[in-house]
């Protein structure tokens, strides 16, 4: 019997079509290695909210922190995308981290146990791109472990791929 080439498998997520294609990519991948997934999804307060913040709930109108009410709607929207987009026969768990996206992708995938990252890009390009930056693109500068890309683009014709692998040792790494 062969060894699996992951056994986990970390999907992140922001709910955007372009997650979507990553998150089922990611699912498919998992499923053929027989690997656990990991879904993580990072909220990052704006807004001069903290985690501490009290807020009222929108629906309850209870007052709970900023962060609990941030993980707790995060975690329903994980599980929502899971239903949609990850097989039954995959093993998901969900994650929701606060911080600020790329840097909490890269920092705790390998914590998690994650081999492998799967992220989505929006394929922005301009002036958006150098306004808006890269998640996907400072995820892969960042992380110590490998990281697939999936670009989605209206104007390339679908989807389109690309992988950095990390080298086995130390150096050239970064």
């Amino acid at each position: 019997m062969t060894t699996p080439l992951w056994k986990t498998i970390l999907a992140a997520t922001d709910f955007s079509a372009a997650s979507d294609v990553s998150v089922s990519t990611a699912a498919r991948l998992a499923h053929q290695c027989g690997a656990k997934l990991l879904m993580l999804h990072i909220v990052e307060l704006h807004g001069g909210l903290h985690e501490t913040t009290m807020i009222q709930t929108p629906d309850t109108h209870e007052l709970v922190s900023a962060g609990e009410f941030a993980r707790t709607e995060a975690t329903r929207q994980l599980l929502d995308q899971a239903r949609r987009l990850v097989p039954d026969a995959v093993s998901m768990t969900p994650v929701v981290l606060l911080g600020h996206p790329a840097e909490c992708i890269a920092a705790h995938a390998k914590e998690l146990g994650a081999e492998l990252i799967v992220v989505g890009t929006h394929g922005r390009k301009g002036l958006s791109r150098v306004l808006l930056g890269s998640v996907a693109e400072r995820t892969v500068r960042l992380s110590p472990i490998p990281v697939l890309t999936i670009r989605t683009s209206d104007d390339a014709g679908g989807v389109t791929t690309t992988t950095r692998l990390q080298p086995l040792d130390d150096e050239g790494a970064g």
